[in-house]
């Protein structure tokens, strides 16, 4: 049978390790990355080639927010995008630009677009 002293004491180191525990957590769920990214291929519409160094850029109404540039193989990728709602528009010398609005982004999933010009 435990005596008052030592039941005191077993729950104050009860409580101290729950409370490390809960600011341990507290921390993680602070320090996680709600960002997500925005990647794809951009290629020619008619020959289906691969466009390098196209620009895909993601816009709000009015400005642009962030931007890339495709790859050797026609891949891009835009990171640390808030999630949201967007307009991606797609450029490349000689092309007519293409815009996609409303692309929505979320927080646990990556958004994938196939662009053609």
């Amino acid at each position: 049978m435990q005596t008052g002293k030592y039941f005191i004491l077993r729950i104050l180191k009860l409580t101290i390790h729950c409370f490390l525990a809960l600011c341990l957590s507290f921390n993680n769920l602070i320090a996680q990355d709600f960002t997500q990214t925005i990647r794809g291929k951009i290629s020619d519409r008619d020959t289906k080639l691969p466009l390098i160094g196209a620009s895909v850029s993601i816009w709000d109404d009015t400005k642009m927010l962030n931007g890339n540039t495709s790859d050797t193989i026609g891949n891009f990728r835009i990171e640390n995008v808030i999630p949201g709602r967007y307009i991606v528009k797609a450029s490349f010398l000689g092309y007519s630009d293409v815009l996609i609005p409303n692309v929505i982004v979320n927080t646990g999933k990556e958004v994938y677009l196939n662009l053609e010009l």
